[in-house]
C-alpha cells in the first residue's frame, strides 16, 4: 500500500515493489548491514471538490453545479535502501535504516481521462526511513513487514500542493527468498 501524505485529498493506493538485497557486514552472529536495489510503482488516489463559488470565481461563472474529480498519480523510483538488521535466534527479525531514491516516472490520470507526464511537479530525489520486523520461516524462506515513511517533501516549486509538504509512504508486505544459506 502506497500513500502521499500531506494534502486532504490524497487517499491510499496499491503498488508494488521488487528488487535484491545483499549483507555488507556481518557485525557479529545476530547483526548485519544490508544494502539493496528496488523497484517500486507507488502513488496515490486523489478526489478534489469544489464548490459552485469557487468555480464561479475561477471561470466567471455563476451557472455551475459543485463538481469533483478524482484520479491517481503513480510514481516509479529506484530506491537503495542501507539496513541494519537483527535476526533473533528464534528467527524474528527487525530492520530499520535509510532509503534514497531517483525518480523514474511520474503518471497523473484523471478518472476516465488520458494519463499525463507528472514528472515536472515531482522532486528526482526521495529519501525515506524503513523500519520492519519478520520472520524467518526457514533458512530460505522469511515473511514480513516493513514501513518507509518519506523525509523529504515531493512537490518542486511548480507542484500546486507545493505549500502541503506531500511525503511518500508505503506500507509493504515483503516475502524474501534467501540464494544463500544463513
Amino acid at each position: 500500500m502506497s500513500h502521499i501524505l500531506g494534502g486532504e485529498s490524497w487517499d491510499p493506493a496499491f503498488g508494488f515493489l521488487a528488487g535484491v538485497e545483499t549483507n555488507l557486514y556481518d557485525l557479529n552472529e545476530n547483526s548485519s548491514i544490508k544494502a539493496g536495489v528496488i523497484f517500486t510503482i507507488q502513488g496515490a488516489n486523489y478526489t478534489e471538490d469544489y464548490s459552485t463559488d469557487y468555480l464561479g470565481k475561477i471561470m466567471k461563472s455563476a451557472q455551475l453545479d459543485d463538481m469533483s474529480f478524482s484520479g491517481k498519480v503513480t510514481l516509479s523510483y529506484i530506491y537503495v535502501p542501507v539496513l541494519y538488521n537483527y535476526v533473533s535466534n528464534n528467527g524474528i527479525y527487525f530492520e530499520a535504516g535509510v532509503q534514497p531514491g531517483i525518480l523514474i516516472s511520474a503518471k497523473d490520470k484523471y478518472d476516465g481521462g488520458d494519463s499525463y507526464d507528472y514528472k515536472d511537479y515531482i522532486k528526482t530525489f526521495d529519501l525515506g526511513i524503513p523500519v520492519g520486523a519478520g520472520f524467518w520461516l526457514n533458512d530460505r524462506l522469511s515473511v514480513g513487514a516493513r514501513a518507509v515513511v518519506g523525509l523529504t517533501s515531493i512537490d518542486t516549486d511548480e507542484s500546486v500542493d507545493s505549500s502541503e509538504n506531500n511525503r511518500n509512504f508505503m506500507l509493504l508486505g515483503i516475502v524474501r527468498f534467501n540464494f544463500n544459506k544463513k
